[in-house]
């Protein structure tokens, strides 16, 4: 009796932790390369993953997940330790958030057919990089970690949150995940601009002296635009009556964000989350003349000062760069020429640089060796590689999600201040994105699609799946 009431009662947590045990194991001998791990003891090792993550509660898999996948992608990558944790905690509860989502397909009643655009969009992605990228051959394994990685995840997340267990999630909850993660990223960044000190050693970017932050994500653009999306989330609790429960975190979220972003020192996220707050915050009632005097009194205090703010290392090096801005107009450049020859279906999945060498032989560039580098614009890199075809339908179902969001703020549903941060965070995302190449971050590149589906959660049957704001 006792024997069979212990077994009982210790044998699932029992099973749990030798299941994570065995995973965690190969995917550190896979992360070090020690040779090759006999099939079946990579499959048990696959199989005891699997047991643990379809364990978990799909909520707490999905909110935890969005904490911690900041930290394990792009520059975890560069160690051993980091690439098998990035396996086991980023892509792998990916993959079963996606397999939770095909088993408890959730049906509605205002199916769109803007639902079906990102499916579309996968698949043309998919098929492209079939036809075009060099990769399958090379690593057929490769090729399918790049496509769920870089572009196929982002849709997952949508569905998921439509029409997958993700609709039953409450608002407040997936909107502390998300700006907790922003949080702990920002207070990253303040510390490795304060010390040199990083999670996974030094990858901050240099211009001249000036040293760029990046944390866990291996770009300052990526970093700025994940914590400029996270202070416009803010922002929308502060100042469109937000849950009294998440104004500490916003609050602090806004103080420490704040000059995490700056310690980015990159323009496109800075005037991304200018743009976007300053909007955000005029739009709303309880803040417009706060915001237009701190506007006016910051426009006056620029005029005053401005000989001095010109002479500064820091603007002369980063903000008032010109042979940067010109180069990356010379990018732009030759990619508009190589959307030209191709415009619809484009060069194929992952030929960019290949698309401009090509298209670049008579170009007369304004700075000598700018089209050495990659894209600069995501959108540009969308255009040229899947052609007019592909980049609408990309933006098509952003640009009617976005409408519909708009819509439901002006009906006053009662999580507008959600939907106007995720709008907001949106504007942010869109213009860094402008400004570099997003694709290559994996996390940051499916923001969109995530803040997108928490829009479309609005349009359900019963209004938003999470009204209470708990």
């Amino acid at each position: 009796m006792i024997v069979r009431r212990w077994s009982t009662r210790y044998f699932g947590p029992l099973m749990f932790a030798g299941s994570a045990i065995l995973a965690l194991w190969a995917g550190i001998q896979l992360g070090r390369g020690y040779g090759e791990i006999p099939m079946p003891v990579l499959l048990a090792s696959a199989a005891a993953g699997a047991i643990v993550l379809f364990t978990i509660r799909i909520e707490h898999l999905f909110l935890g997940w969005l904490f911690v996948a900041p930290l394990f992608q792009n520059a975890a990558d560069a160690s051993t330790i980091g690439k098998a944790l990035s396996f086991a905690l980023y892509l792998a509860p990916a993959a079963v958030l996606a397999c939770q989502t095909l088993g408890h397909w959730r049906k509605r009643s205002d199916v769109s057919v803007i639902d079906v655009f990102p499916a579309i969009f996968a698949a043309v992605v998919v098929v492209s990089g079939l036809v075009s990228s060099s990769l399958l051959s090379e690593s057929p394994t490769g090729f399918a970690k790049e496509l769920f990685q870089r572009t196929l995840i982002g849709v997952v997340i949508y569905y998921f949150l439509v029409f997958g267990p993700g609709a039953a999630i409450r608002t407040a909850t997936i909107f502390r995940a998300l700006v907790a993660g922003a949080l702990l990223q920002a207070a990253l960044s303040i510390v490795e601009w304060g010390t040199g000190w990083s999670v996974w050693g030094r990858y901050a970017e240099y211009t001249g002296d000036i040293s760029r932050t990046t944390a866990t994500l291996s770009s300052p653009g990526a970093l700025g635009a994940y914590l400029g999306c996270g202070i416009v989330l803010a922002l929308a609790v502060i100042a469109w009556s937000g849950p009294k429960h998440l104004r500490r975190l916003s609050w602090i979220m806004v103080a420490v964000g704040v000059p995490g972003l700056f310690a980015t020192l990159t323009r496109g996220p800075i005037l991304a989350t200018l743009v976007a707050g300053l909007g955000l915050l005029l739009l709303s009632g309880r803040a417009r003349i706060l915001t237009v005097g701190i506007i006016v009194a910051s426009a006056f205090a620029l005029v005053q000062f401005w000989p001095q703010i010109e002479q500064a290392e820091l603007y002369q090096q980063r903000f008032g760069d010109r042979v940067n801005v010109e180069g990356r107009a010379d990018i732009q450049d030759v990619s508009l020429a190589a959307a030209a020859e191709k415009p619809i279906f484009g060069w194929g999945y992952g030929s960019f640089d290949t698309a401009k060498l090509t298209s670049s032989g008579s170009f007369d560039a304004r700075v000598k060796g700018s089209l050495e580098s990659t894209s600069h614009n995501t959108f540009l890199t969308v255009l040229v590689e899947l052609g007019g075809l592909g980049l609408a339908l990309m933006l098509v179902p952003w640009l009617v999600i976005m409408a519909w969001g708009v819509a439901a703020v002006r009906r006053r549903v009662e999580n507008a201040w959600f939907l106007v941060g995720c709008m907001g965070a949106v504007l942010v995302w869109g213009i860094t994105a402008a400004t570099t190449d997003q694709k290559y971050f994996s996390f940051v590149n499916l923001l969109p699609w995530l803040l997108l589906g928490a829009i479309r959660r609005v349009q359900s049957d019963r209004g938003d799946p999470s009204t209470s704001s708990s």
